[in-house]
């Protein structure tokens, strides 16, 4: 076990030995360490020493963390699935912070995905009782998530129609509070799509990208848009723009997923414009699929589909992956 492991310190030390910060320190590494372990034996243990960790700190710790620090544990739990634990985490901050927006906000993303819904429900609550003006951006984004996910489950018309009000209220006030953060357009947008209103999301991310200098996410929405609507060369512009914007801090988008439609678009744009698929342009799609494919994207949703893509590719343009593209070469070849 490495330096900092919870048998170092001890289960009877934890309580008063360790500060939040610490004990969401050594956690992380544990799972980390799962993410990089393939014996199922072994992580199902370190599982269970995570889960002691946390409910042995909750148990019995006696001193305070300030709202930052239990947000950040939490969203640590979170992050790798466990969110019956991150909601652990989140009902003993709510206890001393019962007004904290983030740690509210926090509760409605993460308690829909573990059966938590009683207490999403009293916390939004408590959050609409809160005026907006103290709202944080996570206050708006999650309770929008949170009135999609009621929307979906609702069943009559004037219940969805109630919502639907209450969703773009919320958006309207987003922007009001927030006007120059990307967030706002994108849970409008996120709000349009889930009305099927499509139009209303490619108008409300193209003013973002009009508005704002830096809108990756808002971006990478608007490709996704015009691909679906089979405009590629207007996807294209926007991934470049996703690309272009996501080398700033705290500004990332899943880059992997931009690539894979990055070399989606390229390809289905020469195809629809019936033009020539020259080698130049394979080698400009291999290279935007390889740089999709590396080995941290391993469990990434899409990577299926650039293996099947490639092999499609050279199978009817009778090519092969350069092995410079090693990610992609070895993706197809089953390495």
């Amino acid at each position: 076990m490495k330096q900092d492991s919870y048998e170092e310190y001890g289960k009877d030390n934890l309580s008063y030995t360790l500060q939040i910060d610490k004990v969401d320190d050594i956690v992380q590494r544990l799972l980390r360490d799962n993410q990089r372990e393939y014996d199922i034996y072994v992580v199902r243990e370190r599982v269970r020493e995570i889960t002691d960790i946390v409910r042995d700190f909750l148990a019995r710790y006696d001193q305070d963390g300030k709202p930052d620090e239990w947000h950040n544990f939490a969203v640590s739990l979170a992050r790798h699935n466990h969110y019956g634990l991150a909601c652990d985490i989140l009902d003993r901050a709510l206890e001393r912070n019962q007004k904290n927006t983030d740690l509210l906000a926090d509760y409605l993303q993460f308690g829909i995905c573990c059966n938590r819904k009683d207490k999403c429900q009293t916390h939004y609550e408590t959050l609409k009782s809160i005026h907006r003006k103290k709202y944080s951006w996570r206050a708006f984004s999650f309770s929008i998530d949170y009135l999609m996910y009621i929307w979906e489950q609702s069943d009559t018309l004037e219940e969805m129609e109630y919502l639907e009000k209450d969703m773009l209220g919320l958006a309207q006030d987003f922007h009001k509070y927030f006007p120059k953060l990307e967030e706002s357009y994108s849970s409008e947008a996120d709000i349009y799509s889930k009305l099927r209103e499509h139009d209303k999301v490619i108008e409300t991310l193209e003013k973002a990208l009009k508005e704002l200098p830096r809108t990756p996410k808002c971006a990478l929405q608007l490709a996704d848009a015009w691909f679906e609507q089979c405009e590629y060369d207007k996807a294209l512009t926007a991934l470049r723009r996703a690309v272009k914007n996501a080398n700033q801090p705290q500004q990332g988008i899943n880059s992997g997923y931009a690539r894979c439609l990055m070399g989606l678009s390229l390809l289905a744009d020469a195809e629809l414009k019936d033009e020539e698929i020259s080698e130049e342009l394979i080698r400009n799609v291999f290279l935007e699929f390889n740089l999709a494919v590396p080995r941290e994207y391993r469990h990434a949703p899409y990577r299926n589909t650039v293996k099947e893509k490639t092999r499609e590719v050279c199978l009817r343009y009778k090519v092969q992956v350069p092995p410079e593209f090693e990610d992609l070469h070895n993706l197809v070849n089953n390495r």
